[in-house]
């Protein structure tokens, strides 16, 4: 006969008096931790009973994957807020746009939760080692590397499609006579810069954030971070301005149109590898 655990929420059947204390303590555990997520108390067992050594698993995280697989909404948001915000800083690290990374968790959630039955919901396949957290770390970065390899390739390819010859006939020839220079110097005055500047540009022309974004990833307004922006450029353009001066022996009328050449050409550099400095 079924005995109904005190806890009044679920169903013990057919096991043991010991081992259904043991399972309803565990699933009261589970439910204290995400109160506001409803499951089928029997389903969730059920499922469960389909993993090894309960007592040692993640068993609140087991819990929440189970109600998202059944899409209840509460434990889809938490989802949101536990695995899938957190993960905006590593991809844009990866080097994609903020539209990529949308897109990016979109797929993630589609491959993960959309299927004909909730048992069939791929979340599923989280067996409950080492937290959820960890386990969509990691689905979400594999799916960031292939959409980040995919970015580059079509950039390489609208870059070719799109090189012309530049009607500056002036620059042109300036990046003609100085562009091996310009390279040299430019990969000596990244690495000179403090960190936090030449991440903060990397970040800017690299990965293509706005202000408004790099302003919440640093704590800061959009205002403050534009002039911490500008001031890291200005720095860099000043030490490239300086290494090719010297390495150069340029003249003065020949220093405007190198500046002209670094202006032009430091945002173009940052979206492809730097010439190592020899």
């Amino acid at each position: 006969m079924d005995k109904q655990c005190p806890l009044g929420w679920f169903t013990i059947s057919h096991e043991p008096v010991a081992a259904a204390i043991d399972l309803a303590q565990t699933l009261r555990a589970a439910h204290d931790e995400w109160p506001d997520v409803v499951v089928d108390a029997s389903a969730f067992e059920h499922h469960l009973r389909t993993l090894e050594d309960v007592a040692t698993l993640r068993v609140g995280d087991l819990y929440l994957a189970f109600a998202c697989a059944h899409r209840d909404p509460a434990a889809l948001g938490h989802l949101e807020t536990y695995c899938l915000r957190p993960m905006h800083g590593p991809l844009a690290k990866l080097g994609l746009a903020p539209v990529l990374i949308e897109e990016t968790l979109q797929a993630v959630r589609e491959e993960l939760l959309v299927a004909p039955t909730p048992g069939e919901a791929r979340i599923l396949r989280y067996s409950g080692q080492g937290q959820l957290r960890g386990w969509f770390r990691s689905v979400v970065l594999r799916a960031g590397m292939r959409r980040a390899g995919a970015q580059r390739r079509d950039v390489e390819y609208s870059d070719a499609l799109h090189a012309e010859p530049s009607d500056d006939l002036e620059l042109t020839f300036m990046k003609k006579k100085y562009g091996a220079a310009f390279q040299r110097a430019f990969g000596r005055a990244l690495a000179a810069l403090p960190l936090d500047q030449r991440l903060l540009l990397k970040q800017r022309y690299s990965h293509k954030l706005g202000v408004v974004e790099l302003g919440v990833m640093h704590g800061v307004g959009a205002g403050t971070i534009s002039k911490r922006v500008t001031a890291a450029r200005d720095r860099l353009v000043a030490e490239i301005r300086t290494a090719m001066v010297s390495e150069l022996g340029l003249v003065a009328g020949e220093v405007t149109s190198v500046l002209r050449l670094i202006e032009s050409q430091v945002e173009i550099t940052f979206t492809e590898p730097a010439a190592p400095a020899p």
